[in-house]
């Protein structure tokens, strides 16, 4: 089915499973990429005739997409169009676009290759996709785009351009051989296509999409994502966020993504001293693709920054406020997250640091599922 979707234009199709008049249909959506780099339903097909009835019902189920066509096999393809009407002669027609834009679409197609990947584990499914995107950005940084797509059809030469992906790319080792084999390498390739190659829509979904797994993978407890992301606009609107942003404990350089959207920010460092970490944080910075971005694995008394961001914890607490005091140039700006509960402390120090920081804002969060956070916002004075 995914060939004659090909045929008369689509870019990328999901699956769909619905109960058609009592009986398990599988049914293709096939998309076109439009002017606006959105996705747009054109066509939905099953392999099977469709009822009167199940016509009915396919259109309920599908009410939200409605497809320009539909398509359905009885020895031969037959098809009219979302509101029945025959056609004799199929329009085939050119996608606009072949690469998405919108971070909802984006996440549509990270969570259908991950749908077709199903089964494996969360670790491994995410090696498998961070192969994919490596490979494919340096396949199109070597000219060599078309090899790419002709994975599809030659999946045995994926490992071996992982492998100088990762060479040319300065990637740790990624763990996939175990597991892959030539479906893999396909979804993977049908999937990604249609990805933007670099971008902050695409750096933030796969990290949205990825963070849950890395969590439970490092023992992480983790400031939500989202409310830094608010936390970070406050800053930005308030000018906080400009010239040289440092993130003293990066956690795969989550929070410097975020950050990468602001334009007065001329560079940003992330410390990822986590070995462990590394792999992944120079993953989202090559899908990010923001050319200000560095990521480091240690901190050097030589840093220096226009504002300084650090999420606290009791192990190094202790290590990072003197770091943040040595970096942090004077009239600049800092921001500490941390578990509530380590708010007193930590607030105690700022206080007491010789930097002679102003508390500006003290922001707390609190929830059932992902815990009470509180992050600091404060100013280093300039020197009288």
């Amino acid at each position: 089915m995914k060939n004659i979707l090909s045929e008369i234009g689509c870019v990328w199709a999901r699956k769909i499973q619905a109960i058609l008049n009592g009986k398990l249909i599988h049914i293709l959506l096939g998309y076109i990429i439009n002017e606006d780099q959105v996705a747009q339903p054109y066509a939905a097909v099953v392999d099977s005739t469709l009822s009167a009835q199940d016509r009915r019902e396919l259109k309920e189920k599908l009410r939200l997409s409605q497809p320009a066509l539909i398509g359905e096999y009885n020895n031969k393809w037959q098809w009219t169009t979302w509101n029945g009407t025959p056609i004799e002669v199929l329009p085939r027609l050119t996608s606009p676009n072949q690469t998405l834009k919108r971070e909802a679409d984006i996440n549509m197609v990270f969570i259908e290759l991950f749908t077709s990947l199903k089964g494996m584990k969360p670790q491994i499914l995410r090696e498998l996709v961070n192969a994919g995107l490596l490979t494919r950005i340096y396949l199109y940084q070597q000219k060599e785009a078309d090899r790419w797509q002709e994975l599809k059809e030659r999946p045995e030469q994926f490992p071996l351009l992982v492998m100088q992906a990762m060479r040319e790319l300065d990637i740790p080792q990624i763990s996939f051989l175990p597991y892959l084999n030539d479906e893999i390498v396909r979804n993977l390739v049908a999937h990604l296509s249609v990805l933007p190659l670099q971008s902050y829509q695409l750096a933030k979904s796969y990290l949205a999409l990825s963070m849950p797994s890395l969590k439970e993978e490092f023992n992480l407890s983790v400031s939500p994502s989202y409310w830094v992301e608010e936390i970070l606009d406050e800053m930005k609107e308030d000018d906080m966020l400009k010239g040289h942003v440092m993130d003293l404990s990066s956690i795969f350089a989550s929070k410097l993504l975020y950050s990468s959207a602001v334009p007065s920010i001329t560079e940003l460092t992330a410390i990822e001293e986590s070995n462990h970490h590394l792999l992944q944080a120079k993953v989202f910075q090559l899908i990010l693709g923001d050319t200000r971005l560095t990521v480091k694995e240690r901190w050097e008394s030589k840093d220096r920054a226009d504002t300084v961001i650090a999420e606290l914890n009791i192990d190094n607490i202790f290590r990072l406020i003197p770091e943040c005091s040595s970096t942090l140039r004077q009239g600049g700006y800092g921001c500490w997250v941390m578990e509530s509960k380590l708010s007193p402390l930590a607030s105690a120090l700022l206080h007491t640091d010789s930097s002679n920081y102003q508390l500006l804002k003290t922001i707390d969060y609190d929830s059932t599922h992902l815990g009470s956070w509180t992050a600091l916002i404060f100013y280093k004075p300039e020197e009288e």
